[in-house]
């Protein structure tokens, strides 16, 4: 059997991946762009994965905005995968297509390719199954993988906190704080069941007829503020602190199902089939949501103590290339590395980071960034940084993008539709540059904005990998396509300078907060990271 065809197949879609990847990252030149057209012009075999790729587009597109979450999404444990589904990572292993197929039909209706492509599924209009925010962790551990921090939108499902507290607030307006060990179940913006535990919740007059449930019955609120404990093999004991609710026994008492009125002052315990005496739960037993504000405060400037101690203890690592923590303020971005390559800020301001007394760096215009140059050719390299995207992601924002496209100088953004991304284009030992480029699954959808994130790529040329990591977990490896040495020099943090000799630039200004940006000249482990995300997470 004559193994040349298969061949030939092969190389014509690698050279069409290829080019799409170099659309991608940017900027085209003039060959590569009458290249691809010329093939999807000519070449049926070239349309064909071209189409493909739209379809593929389109329908996970369709999944993404239609998949219901869970109570913790988005988490810092990314709802995805490791790696790819087998039938999407055998054909699809750049993630990136998920968001540029779209862009690259139409790029292909405006050349007026001759050849019809299917149009792909209409995008619905976005939309958000959340029912409240986390908005303040004290010491929570939460039961299960996910670990849920302040700021994460909660949709309908089970939380299950194992120590400390949490103060929840629903879209109704309804507050909650969980003490653990408790259980809560999620309904709606208006409903919740407490499994077990101990809560608090305030029910201001806009939330008036929140639901909550317990083993034992209903709690049907008329605006009040109250303290519930309850313990499904018991019984539920409530106490009114101020304005008025109704408890409702289950159905199965042999009582007649009649609703206990209770106002501020008095209290209530009752089990499954009967009423029991109770005994005043004092305030005291539950905590208070000012508290609960002053200990979360107290134990944030705690974390900012610890990480400015091990921010000291990093920068004598040997290992760094280049280091900053945006700490002091000024016209330079202080870099605490051996080259001291500092970095010149342009346009962006200061503002408080991921603890009030942090320093972090704000881009809100297309022109904002930091310009550096950081020396040296390297075998490997570990990018890490704490940012906070505050818009949607509609198109590529740099986090770490060198000048130019040239073999051998990384490009590390967020692409588009929220993939975090790592692009090189490679040197072969013959033949012109080629294209590369590694994506992680969609990590930024709008959910994420306002939410401090902690990002890490790890290259690593003698091992042929690249790999990506969210919030101290690895969520995307791939093998890479040629083997290729890196440099940065030149350089933009959250922009992308001289990427064109021309007037019209292509957009890669970032829009949010970058905090504690790191290099390494080595291929940082998996435990390596989980261990500087528990350590710097807030």
């Amino acid at each position: 059997m004559n193994p040349e065809p298969d061949a030939s197949k092969r190389d014509l879609e690698q050279e069409v991946l290829e080019l799409l990847d170099a659309f991608h990252d940017g900027p085209w030149n003039p060959e590569q762009e009458n290249r691809l057209h010329t093939l999807l012009r000519e070449d049926p075999a070239a349309r064909r994965v071209f189409i493909r790729e739209q379809l593929l587009a389109a329908e996970l597109r369709h999944l993404r905005q239609h998949t219901p979450g869970s109570a913790l999404e988005p988490h810092p444990e990314p709802a995805v995968p490791a790696t790819p589904p087998p039938s999407a990572a055998a054909h699809f292993p750049r993630p990136w297509r998920w968001g540029a197929a779209a862009a690259l039909f139409l790029f292909g209706l405006a050349l007026g390719w001759a050849f019809r492509l299917p149009t792909p599924r209409a995008l619905a209009e976005e939309t958000d199954d959340g029912v409240a925010l986390l908005v303040q962790n004290v010491d929570a551990s939460w039961i299960g993988q996910r670990q849920p921090n302040a700021s994460h939108i909660l949709s309908a499902g089970r939380l299950r906190l194992a120590s400390g507290l949490a103060q929840i607030e629903f879209y109704s307006g309804a507050r909650l704080l969980l003490h653990g060990p408790a259980e809560l179940e999620l309904r709606s913006a208006h409903e919740a069941i407490c499994h077990s535990g101990r809560i608090r919740v305030s029910v201001p007059p806009q939330a008036r007829g929140f639901k909550l449930t317990t083993p034992h019955g209903l709690v049907r609120d008329q605006g009040s503020e109250f303290g519930l404990e309850t313990d499904p093999l018991t019984a539920s004991r409530i106490q009114v602190f101020s304005g008025t609710l109704e408890v409702v026994p289950l159905e199965s008492a042999p009582t007649p199902r009649t609703p206990r009125r209770l106002s501020a002052g008095e209290h209530f315990a009752w089990t499954a089939s009967q009423t029991l005496p109770s005994q005043s739960l004092e305030a005291e037993h539950f905590a208070s949501f000012e508290a609960v504000r002053g200990q979360a405060e107290a134990l944030q400037k705690k974390r900012y103590e610890a990480w400015t101690q091990w921010s000291r203890e990093l920068s004598r690592d040997p290992r760094i290339v280049a280091r900053y923590d945006f700490e002091t303020r000024g016209h330079l971005l202080r870099d605490s590395g051996p080259t001291a390559s500092h970095g010149s800020i342009i346009g962006c301001e200061f503002s408080n980071g991921r603890w009030a007394d942090k320093g972090a760096l704000e881009f809100k215009r297309p022109g904002d960034r930091v310009r550096v140059h950081i020396p040296g050719t390297f075998e490997a390299l570990t990018l890490s940084a704490w940012i906070r995207v505050d818009a949607p992601v509609r198109r590529p924002m740099g986090l770490l993008l060198t000048d130019g496209y040239r073999p051998g100088f990384p490009h590390w953004q967020i692409a588009l539709d929220g993939q975090l991304r790592l692009g090189l284009s490679v040197q072969p030992p013959s033949g012109p540059p080629r294209s590369s480029g590694y994506g992680s699954p969609l990590l930024f959808t709008s959910r994420q904005m306002g939410v401090w994130s902690f990002v890490a790529t790890v290259y690593d040329n003698t091992r042929a990998i690249a790999r990506h990591y969210f919030n101290g977990i690895e969520v995307a490896s791939e093998k890479t396509i040629a083997s290729q040495s890196v440099q940065i020099g030149d350089a933009d943090i959250g922009n992308w300078g001289a990427p064109l000799k021309s007037d019209n630039q292509p957009l890669r200004s970032f829009l949010g907060k970058i905090d504690d940006l790191t290099i390494w000249n080595t291929p940082l482990g998996a435990e390596e990271i989980r261990e500087i995300y528990e350590k710097t997470r807030p």
